[in-house]
This record gives C-alpha cells, sequence and structure tokens, in this order.
C-alpha cells in the first residue's frame, strides 16, 4: 500500500502543493479563483502540473505512517497503549475545508456565516473566539456522516483511545456570528447529537467505542444523557473538585471516567496550591491528608505523590497525571492557557529528567491501587 492509496492524503497533498506554490498562504486567500472555487479543470491542470511536489507530500505522509505504525506496534509490545486527541472543529485553512466547504458552510472564497468558540466561562470572561468554520451538521446527516466516520476511523488506526475534545459540542455549539470580535455574541445551536456515534458504531462495527468525552465546562442535562447514552467515559478533574464542582472530588469520580490531576488547559498542580486562597488551600491539604511542606517541589516532591496518590484511589477507570506534576513544576511549565494565541504548547523535556522521577513508587501505587491493566 503507498501513499496514493489514502484519498485522503491524496486531498492533502495536492493542497500542501498548491499552498507552496502560493507561499503558503491559506485556500481563500490564493490568487488563482478557480482553484480558491476547486474548479474541476483547475484542479486537474493542477495535479498534471505539481506531480512531483504532490509525490513529495504524499511521501512525507507515508514515510510517517510506517514510523507512527512501528512506534505503536513497539508501545503495544510493552503493554503501553497511546491516547490521542482530537481537536472538535477542523482549521479554515485546511485540506478537508478547502476540499469539502460545503460540510463547513463556506462560499467558494472562503467565507463562512459563522465560527465556533465557547461562552464566557472560568477560563475566559469573553469567551473563547477560536474562529474555526462550524459545521455544516444538517448535509453531514444526509451524507450519513461519512466524513466524521473517515475521521474516527484514522484516529483510531493511529491511537488506541482517542480523547473526543469539547465533547458538548456534539450536543450543541457556541455559534458565533462572522466578523464578531469576541465569543460574547454568540449563540447555542443543535449538533448531530446521539445520531453521529449510533452511526459511528454502525460503521465499526461495535459498541464499546474507544473514545474518552472531554465533557468539562458548562454542561447540562442534555450533554449528561448525551454522554450517558453514548456509552463513553467522560472526564474529572482534581483541581475543579476543590474549586466547587463536587464531583470531581476523588471520592465522587466513578468507575464511567478518566480522572486527570489537571489537563492541558489548567496550570500545573504545584501552581494551582499557590493560587489558591489560604482557607481553600487548607481545606484541599487536609483531604489528601498532606501537613508537610507544601511548598518545596520538584522531582518525588512529596506533595505531589500526596495528589496523585488521592487521584489514584479515586473510583476512576483511568488515572492520568501530566508529566510536570509527576516532576512538581510550576507555572512556567504550564501546557495550554486557553484563550491566548501565544506562548503555548513549548514544553519540552529531556530525558535525563524523566529518570528524575520515581517509577518505583508509581510502580507499586498502580499496582496497590489496581491499575496496573486499567486500560
Amino acid at each position: 500500500m503507498t501513499w496514493d492509496d489514502s484519498p485522503d492524503i491524496r486531498h492533502y497533498a495536492l493542497y500542501m502543493a498548491l499552498k507552496h506554490r502560493f507561499d503558503y498562504a491559506p485556500w481563500f486567500e490564493w490568487p488563482d479563483e478557480n482553484l480558491r472555487a476547486r474548479d474541476p479543470i483547475a484542479v486537474k491542470n493542477a495535479k498534471k502540473e505539481l506531480a512531483s511536489e504532490i509525490g513529495f507530500y504524499g511521501f512525507i505522509q507515508w514515510i510517517f505512517n510506517l514510523q507512527w505504525q512501528k512506534l505503536k506496534k513497539y508501545a503495544a509490545s510493552r503493554d503501553i497503549a497511546i491516547i490521542g486527541d482530537m481537536p472538535f472543529y477542523v482549521s479554515e485553512d485546511s485540506a478537508e475545508v478547502w476540499s469539502a466547504r460545503n460540510l463547513f458552510n463556506a462560499d467558494r472564497d472562503g467565507n463562512f456565516l459563522a465560527v465556533g468558540g465557547a461562552p464566557p466561562d472560568y477560563f475566559s470572561p469573553d469567551g473563547q473566539h477560536w474562529g474555526n468554520p462550524v459545521y455544516n451538521w444538517n448535509l453531514m446527516k444526509k451524507n450519513s456522516y461519512r466524513w466524521w466516520i473517515r475521521r474516527i476511523k484514522a484516529a483510531l488506526d493511529r491511537y488506541d483511545y482517542v480523547r473526543l475534545d469539547h465533547f458538548r459540542g456534539f450536543d450543541s455549539y457556541w455559534r458565533i456570528p462572522s466578523g464578531a470580535p469576541d465569543a460574547r455574541s454568540g449563540k447555542w445551536a443543535k449538533g448531530p447529537g446521539i445520531a453521529l456515534f449510533k452511526a459511528i458504531e454502525s460503521a465499526l462495527g461495535r459498541t464499546d467505542l474507544p473514545l474518552i468525552a472531554e465533557d468539562l465546562g458548562d454542561t447540562h442535562g442534555d450533554v449528561d444523557k448525551l454522554l450517558s447514552d453514548s456509552g463513553l467515559r467522560g472526564m474529572r478533574v482534581l483541581q475543579f473538585g476543590f474549586m466547587g464542582d463536587d464531583k470531581h472530588l476523588p471520592h465522587n469520580i466513578t468507575e464511567d471516567c478518566v480522572a486527570y490531576t489537571g489537563t492541558h488547559d489548567n496550570t500545573t498542580m504545584l501552581a494551582w496550591l499557590y493560587e489558591l486562597a489560604a482557607k481553600d488551600r487548607e481545606r484541599a491539604l487536609f483531604y489528601i491528608g498532606f501537613d508537610g511542606d507544601w511548598t518545596k517541589g520538584g522531582p518525588n516532591c512529596a506533595v505531589m505523590k500526596a495528589w496523585i496518590r488521592a487521584l489514584f484511589s479515586s473510583g476512576a477507570s483511568l488515572a492520568i497525571v501530566p508529566i510536570q506534576d509527576l516532576l512538581g513544576y510550576g507555572a512556567d511549565t504550564r501546557t495550554n492557557t486557553p484563550g491566548t494565541p501565544e506562548g503555548n504548547w513549548r514544553f519540552r523535556i529531556h530525558a535525563d529528567t524523566l529518570r528524575q522521577i520515581d517509577a518505583g513508587f508509581y510502580k507499586d501505587l498502580n499496582i496497590v491501587m489496581q491499575r496496573d491493566n486499567a486500560l
């Protein structure tokens, strides 16, 4: 099998070759209006003219897939499962939108009726204006959700489990008028609901979908019902448990959940402790039975071991600890701050740093808490 056997890779390779031709401008800024509109004759000519460039981008994808599958096979041989993350939306500057813009309510020049985001919440008082084109769910339903089924199948070929970001968007999503400066003028619009997941189950021939629902933030009864009906595992975050949402406290976390100390959108656990009001911090430390020096961080610090022990003692079927929390790091290593366009996803780590983690302690903790075969 070669890269040319995959329609999705062919679309991508052509798109990247065209972006290269037009100095990597997004498709809606290409000077050739026929290629912007994906005119069949213009596309056919471009495939001939750019055959070498298309082959180059396709070859890169093919090589990456070979290397990734080798890594995945090695991980499986070590009893390691890989969890991938799937954003709810795709970028307006993407092969997906350019090749099937009717699924995203876009015209031939890249004008969108609306974009996605999130309403004002704990993370952002103005809401989050993501700018991604929203889906034409009515058309996707008429097409039996084929686009989403292909996307899920491709992800599960690459990962063992997939976390669906912004799960509540499948029930209802925040629809922001194009041109709005922030997300405050958005309104809730209906998503596909359980019909999408039934279509995915049917296409995959299984009801136990290896998907994790990111069900955080401002949710309501309909979202909870969708999660229950879909049979997916939801998420719980320890930090939220001490900020007014009791369902995130370890003793309230149930088996149908995946529990985290904090996610990529949270600050580190140690930084969070610093940011808490003194009264709330005392309550949190009392909860985990810690009376030592909570300000002492670094690899294997006592306070983080106590937090991780509390996480592992919850009823969650899977417990996840960010590497920054295993290392007892502070706010300067935060992965992402929602609603901010810069300074995110830059954290890197050396192999020597990983070796500082007390692997024996966490191995024993997994065994004692019967988490050595959680997946």
